[in-house]
């Protein structure tokens, strides 16, 4: 599909890959593997959404307002940042990802338009800051990636000789930011959407093009060291996420959980590391859901039934089970001792009395060493007893046992 870059560059890089097969399997498989981190929805609202453009050149969004195209004046309107976010992320793409751009009858005509799209884009922000203030945020940028990788990996035919010039430096960007310390987002969730991003998009066609094996060699193992350093970093050593939220602790566990089999690929050394992580934020994950099924509302984690939402199969213990489906699946968990807190996360302590919970919070300069707490409510947990109240300002959350 994008051996239609006719340079001696392009025919040099793609001569190198014919002597690297092992190199070419690696890749195959890292991009199947990122390409599931593109978003895509497949539904009837979705497939109205997606041909809103076609009929009135609107970028729609589920909720907020629709934006008119305007020849390509939507991509230097002041928004804001969750709006701006979706545009210049191209996260309207997934509702044509799941709708038109798979149907046979409409998916020459929706990839061209995509592409004209993204080389709208491209027209108005070459460089860094952009048409505007998202045209070059850190998450956004990687969302965006994943995006143009997936299109041009799936476009029907040939891409169009006039545009490929243009093609190939919106590439070369966003391989160059994606991979550039001073545009990395660090140790936290941005940063890890980068790490997916630049795997993706350097394994993709265009990018084998653009890069030799040695240049793509360098962005995937240091795509996958910042991964593992992330990782290694972002869970405290009883497997709970730094975050204090049970909503990104579920979900930071999912990315680490498909992330897996790039590590394994990449720096196989680090892969039982990781799989230790995994396994203790199962452990978690499986007290911290409430005995109704739901996830406790702290931090700015949705008050949501686990069950009935993608969290369910973020693990797949007997234990985890048991508590998803409120001891309808699954087997018993096993008592909780201690989850050590971050800053001033609460934990829960089990004396080993089904009946007697106890709910701490340590004071918030005390390290994780220090064993001084400062008690905060004590309940005796039977049934019909509330087992969450709020003390002044703070939640305080007793997880039972069964």
């Amino acid at each position: 599909m994008c051996g239609h870059l006719h340079s001696a560059e392009g025919a040099l890089y793609l001569s190198q890959e014919s002597e690297a097969p092992m190199t070419r399997s690696v890749d195959e498989s890292i991009r199947l593997i990122t390409d599931t981190f593109v978003p895509r929805i497949s539904n009837q609202a979705a497939e109205d959404r997606a041909r809103l453009f076609s009929l009135e050149g609107i970028i729609a969004h589920p909720t907020l307002s629709d934006v008119p195209f305007d020849a390509g004046g939507c991509w230097a309107v002041p928004l804001p940042r969750t709006h701006g976010r979706y545009l210049h992320g191209f996260l309207f793409l997934a509702d044509w990802n799941g709708t038109i751009l798979e149907h046979v009858e409409d998916r020459e005509n929706a990839h061209r338009a995509a592409l004209d799209l993204l080389l709208s884009w491209y027209a108005n922000n070459k460089t860094a800051p952009g048409s505007c203030e998202m045209s070059f945020h850190d998450e956004t940028t990687a969302q965006r990636s994943l995006q143009i990788a997936r299109l041009l990996d799936n476009y029907p035919g040939t891409l169009p000789q006039e545009a490929l010039t243009d093609i190939g430096e919106m590439v070369r960007l966003h391989l160059s930011l994606l991979s550039s310390s001073s545009f990395y987002a660090g140790n936290n969730n941005h940063g890890m959407f980068q790490d997916i991003a630049l795997l993706r998009l350097a394994t993709s066609r265009m990018g084998q093009e653009l890069t030799n094996v040695e240049r793509r060699t360098e962005l995937r193992m240091l795509a996958s060291r910042r991964l593992e350093q992330y990782f290694t970093s972002c869970f405290t050593e009883d497997g709970v996420h730094v975050e204090n939220s049970p909503g990104y602790h579920f979900m930071v566990s999912r990315y680490l959980r498909d992330l897996l089999p790039v590590v394994d690929l990449l720096n196989p050394s680090s892969s039982s590391e990781l799989r230790n992580i995994y396994s203790r934020a199962e452990r978690y994950a499986t007290h911290i859901i409430m005995p109704d099924g739901y996830l406790p509302p702290l931090g700015d984690t949705k008050h949501e039934r686990v069950r009935d939402i993608s969290h369910r199969t973020t693990f797949g213990s007997d234990e985890f089970l048991y508590s998803v489906f409120q001891g309808r699946k699954g087997t018993p968990r096993g008592q909780i001792r201690l989850f050590s807190p971050v800053q001033d996360m609460l934990f829960i302590v089990h004396n080993g009395m089904m009946q007697s919970l106890i709910g701490c919070s340590l004071k918030r300069d005390i390290t994780r060493t220090t064993t001084t707490m400062r008690m905060i409510s004590h309940c005796s947990c039977t049934a019909g007893v509330p087992w969450s109240w709020v003390n002044q300002d703070l939640m305080v959350t007793t997880i039972p046992t069964h």
